[in-house]
């Protein structure tokens, strides 16, 4: 498991890394395409492994990036976060939408799932139940049904979970936030702040499964304030963001909207409690598996 990290490590600016050779496609049944890949943030570094993914515009970029990053903040299961840079030759299977020679991903932290979960998983007409009933009973039901409330993602499938052995996983965010479109034009508005602090998503979907099987309502319910013991760091990494700065426009822009987004998942937490009192209370009547 990576090491706990320190108020510090949340004020770094994000190192924009490179892919330094060619990444390996994943299969399945991906929205966006993803790759496995080696990557660094110089020469002189030792590659590591990162799961790499092409999203179309920055601000999808962007959210994934401050949702990771806020996750890290509140000492969730979400794996780091990174920018990385690649050669277009490097990436088979890159949509035709992608401009330049270089592309921008966005990476986190490449975890091993278990090699004996993943044997029980494959050809298993029951993985998607194997695996909901698993995530459901580990401390990351509870944590990942709160932060899907705060984030307000609808999205988290049975696919966007890994057990890596001792751990769950949460990864893929890039639906989170949907409503963040006109706060990020006007984030002083307070009629926007507003909207902000009351959205709530269509569906929560482990939310929904911690309620269906039964499992401790008291334990998603006790979230908040766990979240609220670093609310103090959520403030100073939103305010860090503000000032990263980069010289290529895109990234530069990313980095302002990641610096906004954050300032908006700061602003969710007190709201947080209210958010899981009304979503146990009356479960979606929509979800995405219907």
């Amino acid at each position: 498991m990576s090491r706990t990290k320190s108020a510090s490590d949340w004020l770094c600016q994000p190192v924009i890394n490179s892919l330094i050779s060619p990444a390996c496609l994943l299969e399945g049944d991906h929205t966006n395409p993803a790759w496995r890949a080696q990557v660094a943030s110089s020469s002189s570094e030792r590659a590591r492994p990162m799961i790499l993914k092409w999203i179309d515009g920055h601000l999808s970029i962007s959210i994934e990036l401050a949702c990771a990053l806020a996750a890290q903040c509140l000492r969730l299961p979400v794996p780091s976060p990174a920018l990385v840079l690649a050669p277009k030759s490097y990436l088979p299977g890159l949509p035709a939408a992608s401009t330049g020679q270089l592309v921008l991903l966005i990476g986190s932290e490449y975890k091993t799932p278990d090699v004996f979960f993943a044997q029980a998983l494959s050809r298993n007409p029951a993985a998607e139940e194997l695996i909901w009933s698993k995530l459901c009973d580990s401390d990351s039901g509870a944590k990942g049904a709160a932060w899907d409330e705060l984030i307000a993602n609808p999205d988290r499938h049975h696919q966007n979970a890994l057990f890596d052995g001792v751990n769950w996983w949460l990864f893929d965010h890039d639906q989170a936030l949907l409503e963040s479109g006109a706060f990020c034009k006007n984030p002083l508005d307070q009629a926007q702040r507003l909207l902000m602090c009351n959205f709530s998503a269509r569906c929560n979907i482990l939310a929904e499964q911690m309620v269906s099987r039964l499992r401790s309502q008291n334990n998603i319910s006790a979230q908040p304030a766990l979240f609220d013991r670093y609310k103090v760091e959520m403030a100073l990494l939103s305010s860090a963001a503000s000032k990263w700065t980069h010289a290529h426009p895109k990234i530069q822009e990313i980095f302002s909207t990641t610096a906004i987004l954050l300032t908006a998942i700061e602003l969710r937490i007190p709201t947080l409690a209210q958010h899981i009192s009304n979503r146990i209370a009356q479960p979606s009547s929509e979800s995405l598996w219907n």
